[in-house]
């Protein structure tokens, strides 16, 4: 697990942060739709879509390089 301190909030309806984002592409997440059926995040408003996506990519990167095996 992702370590939570210093976690920033990107879902409020749903109370998701970043660190949460992190976790579920470890576990897994590819697309927004895969990180919604695991954090619900965006399931509300929808405000925080942008920001969820770039996460993804941001963190897909970081853990899995460019995605080209």
């Amino acid at each position: 697990k992702v370590k939570k301190e210093k976690a920033r909030l990107v879902c409020q309806c749903m109370n998701v942060t970043d660190h949460e984002i992190e976790d579920a592409v470890l576990e897994g997440a590819r697309t927004f739709l895969e990180l919604q059926e695991r954090t619900k995040i965006g399931t509300v408003c929808g405000q925080c879509k942008p920001e969820a996506e770039r996460l993804l990519e941001e963190y897909i990167k970081k853990h899995f390089g460019d995605g080209k095996k």
